[in-house]
């Protein structure tokens, strides 16, 4: 098996080969060459039209036709519609010869056409951008014609090498490590009127995972800083998962808990929730006290996603067994009983786990039942799961090395677990925010040092991944896109547009 050094797994790099680098060495990862015009070619049957390499089916591009798009955005066709329309010719035409809510059909949309309401602005904006079109006449008497931007065609390339642009995974590239200094902003200048700080927030959360607001308000009675950011940045009622734990919850030691976090034990790497169907897409922890005489009791992330696309490279086998295992994930108690199977790593095009894009993943070991699964399955199962929990705890590295894993096997988790997993020390007035559906987080034990009564107490809360990723993509519109890599959610789909 190659070494980790030889893996170039030098931080905060990590050798890949997949995405976006494999296929499109000359071309942006929106699929937009720089090459005029652009070569355009139709089959004998006119079933498949083929731009730059890239093909569509007379099926989809039909429809797919901007006249089926209404101006709320919704759809008169649909494939059930199609009766084997095929293209009888095509013709590259200017934005002149089209229509204007086609002409001005701005980037970063799933419509072939302008639905927004600032029309005007998106046409000024998409004049530079969009110069050749394609007017398509069918062979039946029925259709009208459908005139596409070439531009947004090929944003929407779905054949192999369409899909690799769209490849968004997150590796160990893109992961916070040990030495990650996580981005910082401050409490009050999210308020203020201009979205920039509120933008940057976003695009640092999206892209690393987690940040660190600072300089919060203390809790007073009746005021919650922490609500009030989170609806601030989210919008109102955007706190999320409140049956369990109520809207706001405090961890902190009790006396007869109900969850280990109310203790001062260490709580291993996990995800909040992961009996939901749904679970929470995001966390946010105030930091209201942490006395000085505490010794322990620091924050602990890793990217998980990023880990299973490391254990792909190391281990395509536990890879794969654990794409293809469901676990348990269980909550039963007084008031509760939840319980969803699903496997560790979901992939977005199962026919082929070696480049199938990681969509989600799936840790809470606190919170697994028994598994339920073949019994031809088990023996691998359990090999897998201790293989990648070794790259997801460092604190397994004390333990004895399991009978499953090799030495040189183990060395390579041990050294993964090392350098990828930050810890940080919340200081009073600061709030963790983290992507529970990407990082997984946990905390050191921790206890007082001078045998003196001591506090350590965090506010809580969730948000959901739809409406907080919405609240980006709708400043993304705004702000424009100048990232060529935009890092998948965790949230079980492949970033679209």
């Amino acid at each position: 098996m190659m070494s980790v050094a030889a893996r170039r797994w030098t931080l905060p790099l990590f050798s890949t080969t997949r995405g976006c680098k494999l296929f499109f060495s000359a071309r942006s990862c929106d699929g937009i060459g720089t090459q005029t015009p652009f070569d355009l070619n139709l089959n004998e049957n006119g079933s498949k039209l083929s731009i730059d390499n890239n093909q569509f089916d007379s099926s989809w591009l039909w429809v797919n036709c901007p006249v089926s798009i209404t101006s709320s955005g919704q759809r008169l066709r649909n494939p059930a519609m199609y009766c084997g329309q095929k293209i009888r010719s095509y013709e590259v035409v200017t934005a002149a010869e089209v229509p204007e809510n086609v002409a001005s059909v701005p980037d970063h949309t799933c419509h072939p056409v302008n639905i927004y309401l600032d029309c005007e602005k998106s046409a000024r904006d998409s004049q530079t951008i969009h110069r050749e079109f394609v007017r398509i006449t069918w062979d039946d008497d029925h259709s009208q014609d459908s005139h596409f931007s070439i531009r947004w065609l090929l944003s929407f390339s779905y054949d192999a090498l369409g899909s690799s642009k769209r490849m968004h995974e997150v590796s160990p590239n893109d992961a916070i490590h040990s030495k990650f200094k996580l981005s910082r902003f401050v409490y009050e200048e999210l308020f203020e009127r201009d979205e920039c700080k509120r933008f940057l927030l976003f695009k640092s959360l999206f892209n690393d995972g987690a940040v660190i607001i600072e300089d919060t308000p203390n809790v007073k009675a009746g005021f919650s800083p922490l609500e009030k950011i989170v609806e601030r940045l989210c919008g109102p009622q955007s706190i999320s998962h409140e049956k369990l734990y109520g809207k706001l919850w405090d961890v902190r030691q009790q006396t007869r808990p109900e969850n280990i976090a109310y203790t001062s034990l260490s709580l291993e790497p996990h995800q909040d929730l992961a009996y939901f169907e749904s679970m929470p897409g995001f966390q946010w922890l105030h930091c209201v006290t942490f006395d000085e005489n505490i010794e322990g009791g620091e924050s602990i992330l890793i990217d998980c996603m990023a880990a299973a696309h490391a254990l792909r490279e190391i281990s395509p086998h536990h890879f794969s067994t654990l794409t293809k295992t469901s676990a348990t994930f269980v909550k039963q108690r007084n008031g509760v009983d939840m319980v969803y199977a699903r496997p560790h790593i979901v992939l977005e095009n199962v026919y082929n786990d070696s480049y199938a894009e990681i969509v989600q993943c799936n840790w809470s070991p606190p919170f697994e039942g028994p598994l339920q699964v073949h019994p031809n399955l088990v023996e691998s199962y359990f090999e897998a799961y201790t293989a990648f929990s070794y790259m997801l705890n460092k604190r397994k590295l004390n333990h004895e090395i399991p009978p499953t894993l090799l030495n040189e096997d183990f060395k390579m988790y041990n050294e993964y677990a090392e350098n990828y997993t930050w810890e940080h020390r919340l200081k009073p007035g600061e709030i963790l925010v983290f992507n529970n559906r990407r990082l997984l987080h946990g905390r050191n034990s921790f206890h007082c040092t001078d045998g003196h009564d001591c506090q350590r107490h965090l506010q809580g809360c969730y948000t959901n991944v739809d409406e907080t990723l919405s609240q980006y993509r709708l400043m993304l519109r705004n702000f424009g896109r100048n990232d060529k890599k935009l890092l998948n959610v965790g949230n079980g789909s492949c970033w679209i547009c």
